[in-house]
């Protein structure tokens, strides 16, 4: 049986690589060799690479780990040794290792491993990839002119900058429509401030003076004593679950759920 060893260009070390590492570990590669100098400047497009450890750097922030018992060099002697040992070589899968395994190891055995995300190269960046649906868009007249008229409840908000219509549909029929509220007046955020403006678009959500409208629907259906049962309505992540176990059984979105600006 072939004894396995690792040989990787390390530029940087990261969680990926700590994976990657461990994973090779566990299939029992003892010893995990670097890829010296010498050979990442064979690769022209390395060379705008500003991320770069040197290699003794790599060798001993990932010796640091205890991952291999053994951590070295690939240089020149290194790899002359590994083609006469005829040694089974494992190495990431990107085009440093391809080049280099044609290049010197045309008589050894090796397998590429692209099972964990390592680094971008030109092959990764230039791949076309099928994309796999998701999602749903609907072409129903209906559910168009439920859109519109939730664009036209939006008008109405007095936020600075999230403009967002709602309505709970029943059997075709409008239950309940609006937007997002201030709280507690409508015109809050002029006279006081707008209290999301210290955050990014999607970072603590929570933290508003805005009431969303999916949750003033919610709370105005409980008022009136509207039951829920079977409506469709649209959801954000902070109120995603009251429309959920309030009985709402379909959800529609005109944009995704970071894109409720308008």
């Amino acid at each position: 049986m072939l004894t396995s060893v690792l040989v990787a260009y390390v530029p940087v070390l990261h969680a990926g690589y700590r994976r990657f590492f461990e994973k090779c570990s566990a299939s029992g590669i003892q010893s995990l060799y670097i890829l010296d100098s010498c050979y990442i400047r064979e690769v022209e497009q390395l060379r705008k690479e500003v991320r770069q450890l040197e290699p003794v750097d790599a060798i001993s922030a990932v010796d640091a780990w205890g991952i291999f018992p053994e951590v070295g060099l690939a240089d020149a002697p290194r790899v002359e040794s590994l083609r006469s040992l005829q040694v089974h070589v494992v190495m990431p899968d990107d085009e440093v290792s391809r080049a280099f395994a044609k290049k010197y190891l045309l008589g050894n055995y090796v397998t590429f491993d692209g099972s964990i995300f390592l680094r971008w190269d030109r092959a990764k960046v230039l791949a076309e990839n099928p994309v796999t649906p998701d999602r749903v868009v609907s072409r129903d007249e209906f559910d168009r002119h439920i859109i519109a008229r939730c664009l036209q409840e939006a008008e109405h908000a007095t936020d600075l900058g999230r403009h967002v219509g709602a309505a709970i549909v029943r059997d075709g029929e409008v239950v309940l429509a609006g937007c997002n509220t201030q709280m507690p007046h409508a015109w809050t955020p002029y006279m006081e401030g707008d209290a999301r403006s210290f955050f990014k678009q999607g970072l603590h959500v929570e933290l508003t003076t805005d009431e969303h409208a999916e949750a003033r629907l919610i709370g105005e259906a409980a008022r009136r004593g509207i039951p829920l049962e079977g409506t469709h309505h649209l959801p954000l992540p902070t109120v995603r679950e009251a429309c959920s176990t309030s009985g709402i059984l379909t959800h529609l979105l005109r944009r995704g759920l970071c894109s409720a600006r308008r």
